[in-house]
C-alpha cells in the first residue's frame, strides 16, 4: 500500500491566457514536511488551493488519501487545514467571534472556558476580546493557524506563512510546525523563505513554470543539480591554484569564494587540506544551499 497521502497526476489549471499548473505531478508521503519551493508565478498558491479543494483543476487527478478532490471536496475538507498567505478573518470579530465562527463550520462545541485554554496555547488568552483589525500580523497569523487546526486535520497547507512576520512570529510559528509534525501531522510548506524550508522540511519540491522540476531531499535535489558541490570562503584567495583541478572536478572563484564540484573518488577534504597546506585560513565552508539549486535550476528552463 502507498504511503503517498497527497497525490497531484498531470494537473492542469489556466487564469484565461495564462497557464498557472501544466501537467503537475506531485506525491507527499503521509507524516512528512515537504516544502513547495519556487520563484513568483511558478504554481505554488494555485496547488495549494487545489489540494485543498478551493480551486478546480482544469484537468488531472487530485486525491487526499485516496478521496478524490474533484468528486468528493467535502469529504476530503474533513482531512485539511489551510493556512493562506493572507489571514481569512473578518476584522470587526473579536478573536472569541472568530474561533466561534470557524467551531460552527465543523459543528464543534467551543465555549468560552475552551476557546480561552486554546488561546492561551499561542500566547493571545488575554486579547480574546479584542476585535480582529487591532491584532499583529504575527497575532492574525497565529489565530488563524488556530482557525485552520480546530477540527484536528492530519494534513496542513501553509502558503507562504512567514510572509511580513517579526522574528518572534515566525519562530512561534516554526516552533508550532515542528510540534504538529511530531504528532504525525503531514505538512506541505509553500515559502519563498528558502531558510525557513531548509530548517523544516524533510523533501523539497522545487516549481517552476507550473511543473515540478525536482523533488526530494535537499542532498538529493543539490546532487542531481550539481553533482556534489561545496562553496569555501578564504580570508585569502592564493595567486594561483595550480593543483586544485586534482581534487575538484570543476571549480570557480568569486573574490574570496571558490564554489566546486567533486568527481568520483574525490572527497572535500581532500580540497580542505589543498588550502590548508598553501596557508589559506578558511572562513567559512558547506554545500550549496537551497537559492543556489533553485535558480541554477530557473536558468535551466529558461535557457
Amino acid at each position: 500500500m502507498s504511503d503517498d497521502i497527497l497525490i497531484l497526476e498531470q494537473v492542469f489549471k489556466s487564469y484565461g491566457k495564462v497557464m498557472a499548473l501544466s501537467g503537475l505531478n506531485l506525491r507527499v508521503r503521509a507524516g512528512e514536511i515537504l516544502g513547495l519551493v519556487g520563484p513568483n508565478g511558478a504554481g505554488k498558491t494555485t496547488t495549494c488551493k487545489i489540494l485543498s479543494a478551493l480551486l478546480k483543476p482544469d484537468s488531472g487527478v487530485v486525491s487526499v488519501d485516496g478521496i478524490d478532490v474533484q468528486t468528493d471536496p467535502f469529504r476530503a475538507k474533513k482531512l485539511l487545514g489551510y493556512l493562506p498567505d493572507l489571514p481569512l478573518l473578518y476584522e470587526g470579530f473579536t478573536v472569541f467571534d472568530t474561533l466561534k465562527m470557524y467551531a460552527r463550520v465543523w459543528h464543534l462545541q467551543l465555549d468560552k472556558t475552551r476557546a480561552l485554554r486554546v488561546l492561551d496555547e499561542y500566547a493571545l488568552e488575554p486579547l480574546w476580546n479584542r476585535q480582529i483589525r487591532t491584532l499583529s500580523k504575527g497575532q492574525k497569523q497565529r489565530l488563524s493557524l488556530i482557525c485552520a487546526l480546530l477540527h484536528e486535520p492530519r494534513i496542513l497547507l501553509f502558503d507562504e506563512p512567514f510572509t511580513g512576520l517579526d522574528i518572534e512570529s515566525r519562530q512561534f510559528i516554526r516552533h508550532k510546525m515542528e510540534e504538529l509534525a511530531d504528532t504525525g501531522k503531514t505538512i506541505v510548506v509553500s515559502s519563498h523563505d528558502l531558510a525557513d524550508v531548509e530548517k523544516l522540511c524533510s523533501r523539497i519540491a522545487l516549481i517552476v513554470k507550473g511543473r515540478i522540476a525536482s523533488c526530494g531531499t535537499e542532498d538529493e535535489v543539490r546532487t542531481k543539480v550539481f553533482g556534489k558541490a561545496f562553496r569555501i570562503v578564504l580570508e585569502k584567495i592564493p595567486s594561483n591554484l595550480d593543483g586544485l583541478t586534482n581534487c575538484t572536478n570543476e571549480y570557480s572563484v568569486d573574490g574570496d569564494t571558490v564554489t566546486f564540484t567533486l568527481g568520483e573518488g574525490q572527497n572535500a577534504n581532500q580540497v580542505l587540506q589543498y588550502f590548508i597546506g598553501r596557508g589559506c585560513p578558511i572562513q567559512a565552508f558547506g554545500p550549496l544551499g537551497l537559492e543556489e539549486i533553485l535558480l541554477e535550476i530557473i536558468r535551466g528552463e529558461e535557457s
